[in-house]
Order: C-alpha cells, then sequence, then structure tokens
C-alpha cells in the first residue's frame, strides 16, 4: 500500500513538471517577443532604457526559471524511477496521465472501510487476540468488539473503552493472581496500542478527505472559472490588436496571464492527486472493499489457551 501511494504521488509529480515545463518555454517565447518590441519602441524612440532593461530581465528570469523547471522534471522522473525499482534507467520519456479513481460514499463509510482494509490495524487485533489467550480464557472469552464512532466519550470504569475515533470491548479479568494480573497487563498495553492506532487512523482518513476536498473545490474553481476567463481576455485582446485598437504589449500581457492560470490549474491537479494518493493509503490501499479472502492473515497460534 506504502508503495502504490509512493509511486501515485511520484507519477503525479512528473506529470504535473511536464506541463509546468511546458508553461514555461511558453512564457519565455512570450518574454522574447515583448523584448523585441520593446526594443523596437526603443529604436523609434517610444520607450526608454528602463522599458529595454526591464524586458530583458523578464526575458532571462524566464531562461532560468525553464533551467529549473528541465531539472524539476528531471529529478521527478528520476524519483519516479527509484521507486518503481528502475533508477538506471534513462529520463528521455513522458509520462501519461491518467484519472485517479475517487471515494464513493462519505467521511464515516470510509472510516469503516479503513477499519476493514487497514492491515496494521489488523495486526494489532490478533496481537489483542493472543493476549486474551494468554489469560487461559478460552471457555469464557469474547473476542474484542471493533468499531469507528466520531463522538468523544471516555468510560475505564467498564468493560468498554470508548474513544475519539475508535472503541473496542474486551473481557476484563483478574482474580488476584499474579500470573493473571502480568497478563491482564499485557492485554490493558495491546488495548491501548490498538485504540491509539485506530485513532491515528480516523485522523488520517478525516484530515486526507477534507484535503482533498480542499484540493478539488480550487481546482474546480480554477478550470471552470479563472482559466475561461484568461482564456477569453486572450482572445478578446487578439481580436483588438487585430483590428488595431490595442497593442501588442497589452495582448502580450493577457497571453502571460492565461498561463500563469494554466500553472496554477497544474499546481491544483496535483495537489488533488496528491491528497487523493494519500486518502486512498489511509483507507488501506483501495476506494472498493476488497474481498474477504483477500483480507485474510495468517497468524501463529503461538500462546494459545490450552
Amino acid at each position: 500500500v506504502s508503495l502504490a501511494a509512493e509511486i501515485g504521488t511520484a507519477h503525479a509529480k512528473v506529470i504535473a513538471a511536464q506541463h509546468l515545463l511546458a508553461f514555461d518555454v511558453a512564457n519565455v517565447e512570450i518574454a522574447r517577443r515583448n523584448l523585441n518590441l520593446v526594443h523596437d519602441l526603443h529604436e523609434a524612440g517610444e520607450a526608454s532604457q528602463l522599458d529595454v532593461n526591464r524586458a530583458t530581465i523578464d526575458m532571462q528570469t524566464g531562461r532560468s526559471t525553464v533551467v529549473f523547471s528541465t531539472r524539476e522534471l528531471e529529478q521527478q522522473q528520476l524519483a519516479l524511477l527509484e521507486s518503481m525499482g528502475w533508477p538506471d534507467h534513462d529520463t528521455r520519456w513522458r509520462a501519461v496521465d491518467q484519472a485517479l479513481p475517487v471515494p464513493i460514499g462519505d467521511e464515516r463509510s470510509l472510516l469503516r472501510l479503513a477499519a476493514i482494509q487497514r492491515l496494521d490495524l489488523t495486526v494489532a487485533e490478533q496481537h489483542i487476540r493472543r493476549q486474551l489467550a494468554g489469560l487461559s480464557l478460552a471457555g469464557t472469552r469474547r473476542l474484542p468488539k471493533v468499531d469507528f464512532t466520531l463522538g468523544w466519550q471516555q468510560n475505564f470504569n467498564g468493560r468498554d473503552a470508548v474513544v475519539p475515533g475508535a472503541m473496542i470491548s474486551i473481557p476484563i479479568l483478574d482474580n488476584g493472581g499474579p500470573a493473571i494480573a502480568k497478563a491482564a497487563a499485557q492485554l490493558e498495553q495491546a488495548r491501548l496500542t490498538w485504540i491509539d492506532m485506530a485513532n491515528r487512523i480516523a485522523y488520517e482518513v478525516r484530515v486526507n478527505m477534507s484535503r482533498w476536498k480542499q484540493a478539488a473545490q480550487q481546482l474546480r474553481i480554477t478550470q471552470e472559472g479563472i482559466v475561461p476567463a484568461a482564456n477569453a481576455a486572450v482572445v478578446q485582446n487578439q481580436a483588438a490588436y487585430n483590428a488595431g485598437v490595442t497593442t501588442l504589449v497589452v495582448l502580450l500581457r493577457a497571453q502571460e496571464e492565461l498561463i500563469k492560470a494554466e500553472q496554477s490549474l497544474v499546481r491544483h491537479q496535483l495537489s488533488e492527486a496528491v491528497s487523493l494518493v494519500e486518502l486512498r493509503r489511509a483507507v488501506g490501499g483501495t476506494f472498493e472493499r476488497l474481498p474477504a479472502e483477500t483480507l485474510a492473515i495468517e497468524h501463529p497460534r503461538k500462546g494459545d489457551a490450552s
């Protein structure tokens, strides 16, 4: 699960780096056209040397950004190759974008899914079972009851312990014997470990769900509002320039704003992809409930009660 998340994140970063490099190259071309225009205006006495200097700075800054973006793409490719176990492969390739699966259901359904599919939680539960076996309660033992809750209640006087995000019920037996006391203490430690892990998993699911919603909403605003508006401004300024009612400088500035909007769109797409990968990791690697046979784990029967 962790490896799949690592590869998914690295792949999303490569996709974003490819798009950002393309936008930076386009921005340099705009800066070059602007520099040529300002230089011609300066020769005609309609622009100052300061204007030329500013345009030159924009041009050189753009070139520097392209160098950075080129190496950034290469480094992201190397990171992806390393995650895939192919670190010596060349970087003369392009990653193909693909849609990531989105979660189905609300927050509570994802919490239930995590309770079923998180293998670390299953291992902790099996540890409790082994500790229960150590108490020699084979005839009266109740298996731990596992559930998630979003409430905030605590009750350690009885047999139930309900905490933010998780609940576990276990039998308690204490007849005053040292062996029972020791085993009970080990059981309590295992119980607290399970609760701590369940709480952490609940937090991971909820916070990554929130981050994904945040990124998705920002992406939607940029995709449906900002980029179309910037593109419309370019179209209008292009028509005005063709009609001779505006200058090339205004058109170039509008094109720069469109590129900035598209760069922002790419960054939001990356943010959404990364948060989606992390949410999928938090629920156990998939948003679809796995078959029972896939989730089954063979556990040694050491310490079983006789």
